[in-house]
């Protein structure tokens, strides 16, 4: 019986991050996630840019940056200081065109800062022409490091619906994600 219990946490507890490849002094790294096919992701790098600028950088004004290329579509449902929802939809390679309401939060915890994103239901009526999405969660973490620069870690899960099989979607899924820090650091560094 113990040995059945071992067993079932082990299973629903998330593994230790694994080295996928490193690009341009971006580490990625995943690991299985509970309960689901596809796999979390985390990316690491460090940048010269702030914490505070990276932060603000990452949570955004709400408008779609111009160097942006899977974000078709943009709304701000509602908006705080450090709170936002926001009502997206977008293409990305793979997939079907896809939609989902995102709420977004930015806290400061000490010299550290945390972006974190996730699916809420938004009541936004379903459109036809998009395949609403209903897992993304993630985070961005920023912190300094001894060497005056800022430890930049993001880490994401998502599922793509539409049945479709993670050996399919890993791969751009993970170029995607590369994608996305290579942005968000190089417009914190302008």
């Amino acid at each position: 019986m113990v040995a059945f219990i071992y067993l079932v946490v082990a299973a629903a507890a998330p593994g230790e991050f694994e080295l996928v490849e490193e690009v341009d002094g971006i580490r990625i790294e995943s690991r299985p996630h509970a309960g689901s096919d596809f796999v979390d992701l985390r990316l690491s790098t460090t940048s010269p840019a702030t914490v505070a600028k990276l932060c603000d950088t990452a949570f955004g004004d709400g408008k779609i940056p111009s160097d942006e290329r899977t974000v078709r579509s943009r709304k701000v449902l509602s908006e705080a200081a450090d709170s936002r929802v926001t009502y997206e939809q977008v293409s990305a390679p793979v997939v079907s065109d896809r939609d989902y309401s995102l709420k977004w939060t930015r806290s400061r915890v000490g010299d550290r800062c945390i972006v974190r994103f996730e699916i809420t239901d938004a009541s936004v009526p379903v459109t036809p022409k998009f395949l609403r999405l209903t897992v993304i969660t993630g985070e961005w973490t920023f912190s300094p490091s001894a060497d005056g620069k800022t430890r930049v870690q993001y880490v994401s899960h998502s599922e793509p619906g539409g049945g479709l099989p993670p050996f399919l979607v890993e791969g751009p899924r993970r170029r995607t994600e590369l994608d996305v820090v290579r942005r968000t650091v190089a417009r914190a560094q302008r």
